[in-house]
């Protein structure tokens, strides 16, 4: 049986930890598997697209025109 969440006290925050998660998955494999290990640096590859944090927050964003010749964003 699990234990109940009190949703009132759901947040969003960073909680600093002295371990963290990771895996790794080549072009021609699927994410499995994984370890905890101790919190160190991450080595991302220089053209990796995500360190530009616009890019990969904005990739799917949709702008259309309404009939009303607004534009909206989604």
């Amino acid at each position: 049986m699990h234990a109940l969440v009190d949703r009132d006290q759901l947040g969003f925050d960073q909680i600093p930890a002295d371990y963290m998660f990771m895996m790794t998955c080549l072009d021609s494999e699927t994410f499995s598997g994984g370890s905890f290990r101790p919190y160190q640096k991450l080595e991302l590859h220089p053209a990796s697209a995500i360190q530009n944090y616009g890019q990969g927050l904005l990739e799917g964003v949709k702008a259309y025109m309404r009939d009303d010749w607004r534009v909206v964003l989604f």
